[in-house]
């Protein structure tokens, strides 16, 4: 889609959302434009373009300067509130997610440059495994270092190995 709808869109379904919380279900509760333009932070002239189109379609009304919900535009919001994954008259579904910050998720965003990848994670066991692997291939290593570093590996692969708790200080001096 359009992203100039997307974003007309966006701003039509804030102003419903706003006004309906703003008048609390009250059709006869006035919204100065001029308050709605401020909380919104955009320009009264573009705000007064998007309230014009909602009050042709019948989900807002005008009154000189002040703009209140009609019964459609309620109708609307509750709909769209109680079933966001379905479409209404006006908009089609609209679900957001919005989360501050997440590492290693597997959501994506929907953008045209977007990408992800994943990687396993391996278990503290196949790291332990891991370092013992790498330790016994270093073969240019002093021989000394080398039977230290490999006594070191190996006593980390059994505390690893062990139930949490359950590596004795015994079963790490046998090796």
């Amino acid at each position: 889609m359009d992203e100039k709808i997307q974003a007309k869109q966006r701003l039509r379904f804030q102003i419903l959302e706003i006004m309906y919380g703003a008048v609390d279900g009250n059709a006869n509760a006035f919204v100065a434009e001029k308050a709605l333009s401020e909380h919104l932070g955009i320009e009264r002239r573009l705000l007064s373009y998007e309230i014009d189109f909602l009050v042709r379609e019948r989900l807002l009304g005008r009154h000189g300067q002040d703009v209140t919900l009609t019964h459609e535009g309620m109708r609307e919001v509750e709909a769209m509130r109680t079933r966001p994954d379905e479409p209404t008259r006006h908009f089609v579904a609209f679900n957001v997610m919005n989360i501050g910050s997440m590492v290693g998720s597997q959501i994506n965003q929907a953008s045209p440059s977007a990408a992800q990848t994943t990687a396993e994670t391996l278990s503290p066991t196949a790291h332990g495994e891991a370092i013992l692997a790498a330790v016994e291939r270093m073969e240019t290593l002093d021989p000394q270092q080398r039977s230290e570093l490999l006594d070191v590996a190996q006593r980390l692969l059994v505390l690893l190995r062990a139930p949490s708790g359950h590596a004795s200080p015994e079963s790490l001096s046998r090796m």
